[in-house]
């Protein structure tokens, strides 16, 4: 008999299941009380992915130390038959801010723009996304991949905060790029230079492929 073969899963890997199942969590709701999952419901869920229960729970953990999650803790109290009060806490875990846009991306409802003061509504062929992109309407799928790939760095615990930090100020250098009718190719093309590296990182290989492939229209390849 074949033996089953064993999955291995980055850190990072395992913190991007756990946000999209917690993302899953949110669409599957019918109402506020099941916006959020146990660590027990996390711990399911991911173990079907060949996931143990160590691995999840550490990387739950990292999430909620680094913003990503929400931990709500519920008090709930009983009394045993002899009128002793036990203390008991239910903890719950649901996307926080930041998770949020991870698994959904921007949001026409997020209004907080540096863009404040131009009238956008007088240009034609842009929409708004989000608090801090102002996007052609044939870009919007470029800003979508780089969304998901800031996502992916910044979970990420292969690189240094500073690492993060240069990062994200170069994919935030295209999305500015992303509101001109004709982006700086000379300024895309050297971006995508300086952070080519992130393509060899666990969990990134694959995002940063699509945003590589969203990109290429812009450089005419």
């Amino acid at each position: 008999m074949k033996k089953k073969e064993i999955k291995t899963y980055t850190p990072d890997e395992v913190r991007q299941k756990i946000l999209l199942y917690l993302g899953e969590c949110r669409r599957k709701a019918r109402g506020l009380d099941s916006l959020m999952a146990s660590s027990s419901d996390v711990k399911k869920a991911m173990a079907k992915e060949d996931i143990s229960q160590n691995d999840a729970v550490q990387n739950l953990d990292y999430l909620v130390q680094h913003g990503w999650v929400d931990e709500k803790i519920i008090k709930r109290p009983y009394k045993t038959p002899k009128g002793f009060e036990v203390p008991n806490e239910k903890h719950l875990f649901g996307l926080s801010e930041i998770g949020l846009k991870y698994n959904e991306g921007e949001s026409e409802f997020d209004r907080t723009s540096v863009f404040s003061g131009i009238n956008i509504n007088t240009i034609g062929g842009v929409t708004v996304v989000g608090s801090n992109n102002v996007v052609r309407n044939e870009f919007v799928d470029v800003l979508r991949a780089f969304n998901q790939l800031e996502g992916v760095v910044k979970i990420s615990d292969k690189l240094s905060e500073e690492q993060k930090l240069n990062v994200q100020a170069d994919i935030q250098t295209i999305k500015n790029q992303l509101s001109k009718s004709q982006p700086d190719k000379t300024i895309v093309q050297k971006v995508m230079e300086s952070i080519s590296f992130v393509g060899s990182l666990p969990g990134a290989v694959e995002v940063f492929k699509v945003a590589t492939q969203a990109v290429q229209r812009i450089l005419g390849l």
